[in-house]
């Protein structure tokens, strides 16, 4: 896949991990699926089209842009996504991304290889 970030064309693989839809078929039949990711929209947008080609399984989407810097690092608050927090939690590799609403969020390992 291609991307034009900041004027530069990138190119890029998104790989499915075995099991990723079942997953996700799972969490969309029980939850509304949301992700909030601190990726560029422009590359973002590309691997969430592929990962969820159908649209099926995730139902809204957030990006970096939806981020606010605190001390220097990208915190996703939850408070701007209208849902009542009771009801949210959150899954991140970073336990910082979520430190403005600690209690719904959940670590989880790095993704990258």
């Amino acid at each position: 896949m291609r991307a034009l970030i900041d004027g530069t064309e990138i190119e890029f693989y998104v790989l499915n991990h075995s099991g990723l839809e079942e997953f996700l078929s799972a969490l969309a039949a029980k939850f509304k699926v949301v992700i909030f990711t601190a990726a560029l929209r422009e590359y973002a947008e590309l691997v969430l089209d592929k990962l969820d080609q159908d649209n099926q399984y995730v139902s809204h989407r957030l990006y970096w842009d939806s981020c606010h810097p605190v001390d220097e690092r990208l915190v996703k608050d939850l408070s701007e996504t209208g849902r009542k927090l009771d009801q949210v939690v959150i899954l991140d590799n970073n336990p910082k991304s979520f430190s403005k609403q600690p209690e719904t969020g959940r670590p989880s390992n790095n993704w990258n290889r």
